[in-house]
C-alpha cells in the first residue's frame, strides 16, 4: 500500500512540475521526494500499527533521578554515533561526490531531528517498556569507549554491523530513490507530449514501469533502513557476521560494484551485437521483464517496515515467499537475462551476465547460512522447499 502510494504521488508531481532536470543543483527538489517518503513512512507506520499487537506495558516507573540518567546515556551514546557518522559523511571524499549531495542535505536534517527529539523519544520507550524488555544496545558505543575490546563479543559485533549496515545503505538507497523518479519522470514526460512514436513509444512505456517499479522499491528500502524502531517490532535480530556474506552483498552496490563490473562487465546494449531485432519479441521481452520486477517490488513489498540487507529483521512466509524462499532474486536475475539476451552477439555479455547471477548464488547461501540461526527460518525452509522456481530448485 505504502509503495503504490509513494508512485501515486510521484505521479501528480511529475504532471504538476513541468520539469525533467529532478537531479540538478535545486535541493528543494531533493525535499519534495524525501516528503513523499516521510508521509509514505506514516502511512505504513499507521498500517502497521493496524495489523501488530506489539505489547505496550507501563510497568512501575523508576525513580526520576534513576530514569533520567538512563536515558542521557542512552542519548549521548547514540549521538557519539551521529557525530561518527557525520564527520563520514561530511569529510570522507567519497560521500563528498554530488551522486550523494541529496543525502547529505538528509542528514543534516536527522541531525536535528535527533538532537531536538532524541531524548524525549527514548524517555518515553524506556517509560513505555518494561526494563527486562529493553536492550543496551544503545550503550555499546560507551562501552567500546571504555573497554575497546568489548567490540570482539560477539553480541557486540551484531550491533556494530547493525549501525554500519543502516549506515551504508540508507544514504544509497536515497539517492537510488531520486535517480529511479527520474528515469520515471523522463519517460513519463516523453509520453506526456507525444515526443516518441513507434517502436521507442514502446520502449518509453518500458521505461516508466520499470523505472516506475524500481521506484516503489527504493521508497521501500529507504524507508526500512530508516524507522528501526522498538515501537514498530522491526528491530534488527541479528547481522551476517560472514566475510563471504557482506562480500557478496556489497559486491552489488556502489563503490565496489565499480571492481565487481571489471571482472563481470555489465552487458553492452551496443546495436553491433543485436542478435534480435525482431520489434515483435523485444515487446514481448520488454512485457516478460516488466512481470519479473513487479515479483520483484512486491517481494519488497512484503517486507513492510522491515526491509533490510544482511539482517535479520523477521521472516516472511507470505506473498512470493509463499512459493519459494528467494522470490526476490529469482525474479531479478531472470528480468537480468531477458534485458540482455537481445545483445548476446557478444561473449562478454554472456559471461558478465553469468558472473553476476553467481554472486547472487552466493548470496542466497550465505542468507540461508545466516538465517540458519533462526528456528522461525528453519521452520519456513521445511514448508517452502524450492528456493528460486517452484517445483524446479
Amino acid at each position: 500500500m505504502g509503495g503504490i502510494v509513494g508512485l501515486a504521488i510521484a505521479i501528480v508531481l511529475s504532471i504538476q512540475l513541468d520539469s525533467r532536470d529532478w537531479w540538478g543543483d535545486n535541493v528543494n527538489r531533493y525535499w519534495l521526494l524525501y516528503g513523499v517518503a516521510g508521509i509514505v513512512l506514516l502511512l505504513m507506520i499507521f498500517l502497521d500499527r493496524l495489523t501488530m499487537s506489539l505489547p505496550m506495558v507501563i510497568p512501575s516507573s523508576p525513580p526520576p533521578t534513576r530514569l533520567f540518567k538512563r536515558v542521557t546515556c542512552r542519548y549521548l551514546s547514540l549521538g557519539m554515533m551521529m557525530i561518527i557518522a557525520s564527520c563520514i559523511y561530511f569529510v570522507h571524499p567519497f560521500y563528498q561526490t554530488d551522486f550523494y549531495k541529496p543525502f547529505r542535505s538528509l542528514f543534516k536534517l536527522f541531525i536535528l531531528i535527533y538532537a531536538v527529539g532524541g531524548w524525549p523519544y527514548i524517555y518515553w520507550t524506556l517509560l513505555r517498556n518494561p526494563p527486562s524488555s529493553v536492550s543496551d544496545n544503545a550503550l555499546y558505543p560507551f562501552a567500546w569507549c571504555r573497554h575497546w575490546k568489548t567490540i570482539f563479543r560477539r553480541r557486540s559485533r551484531i550491533v556494530l554491523l547493525g549501525f554500519v549496515v543502516e549506515g551504508f545503505y540508507l544514504p544509497l538507497m536515497s539517492v537510488f530513490l531520486l535517480g529511479e523518479f527520474n528515469q520515471f519522470s523522463n519517460a513519463f514526460h516523453r509520453l506526456r507530449f507525444n515526443e516518441v512514436s513507434g517502436f521507442i513509444k514502446h520502449e518509453t512505456i518500458y521505461a516508466m514501469g520499470y523505472h516506475g517499479m524500481y521506484y516503489i522499491d527504493a521508497l521501500l528500502a529507504m524507508i526500512g533502513y530508516f524507522s528501526a524502531s522498538r515501537w514498530l517490532g522491526n528491530k534488527i535480530r541479528s547481522v551476517d557476521l560472514t566475510v563471504l556474506g557482506w562480500a557478496s552483498a556489497l559486491s552489488c552496490y556502489p563503490p565496489f560494484n565499480g571492481l565487481t563490473d571489471t571482472y563481470f562487465p555489465w552487458p553492452s546494449h551496443d546495436d553491433a551485437y543485436l542478435i534480435i531485432q525482431s520489434h515483435w519479441i523485444r515487446d514481448l521481452l520488454m512485457g516478460a521483464i516488466l512481470s519479473l520486477t513487479a515479483i520483484y517490488v512486491l517481494a519488497t513489498m512484503m517486507f513492510g517496515l522491515r526491509f533490510s540487507n544482511l539482517t535479520n529483521r523477521g521472516i516472511l512466509d507470505r506473498g512470493p515467499y509463499a512459493w519459494v524462499r528467494h522470490p526476490a532474486y529469482a525474479a531479478k536475475n531472470i528480468s537480468w537475462w531477458l534485458e540482455s539476451l537481445p545483445w548476446f552477439g557478444n561473449l562478454g555479455n554472456i559471461l558478465g551476465i553469468v558472473g553476476w547471477s553467481a554472486i547472487y548464488v552466493v548470496r542466497t547461501w550465505t542468507e540461508e547460512r545466516h538465517l540458519g540461526s533462526d528456528s522461525s527460518y528453519l521452520a519456513y525452509k521445511a514448508k517452502v522447499r524450492y528456493r528460486f522456481i517452484p517445483g524446479v530448485y
